[in-house]
């Protein structure tokens, strides 16, 4: 499985006569973690998440709420990454 949430493959460019490669991007897990993040970010307090987050900062994270988004949206990623290989590999 590739590691790339958009694969890409090899190209032709007629006017320099070269063979090159559409390169780069996001991992499957940057981009599930953004998506996470996206959400996160857009429940506000009102969603089930956003309000755990709201008291983890209250509590003990100094205003640090960003962190702890990132945090949350990482092992989101991670979670959904690992069940997808779980998945496969049955």
């Amino acid at each position: 499985m590739s590691d790339s949430a958009f694969p890409t493959h090899e190209v032709w460019d007629d006017e320099k006569t070269d063979i090159g490669w559409i390169g780069g991007g996001l991992t499957k897990r940057e981009l599930f973690a953004a998506m996470a993040m996206e959400g996160l970010m857009a429940g506000g307090s009102g969603s089930i998440i956003g309000s755990l987050i709201a008291k983890e900062a209250h509590r003990g994270a100094n205003g640090q709420v960003v962190d702890l988004v990132v945090g949350y949206a990482t092992k989101a990623a991670d979670a959904l990454l690992a069940e997808l290989a779980k998945e496969k590999s049955e």
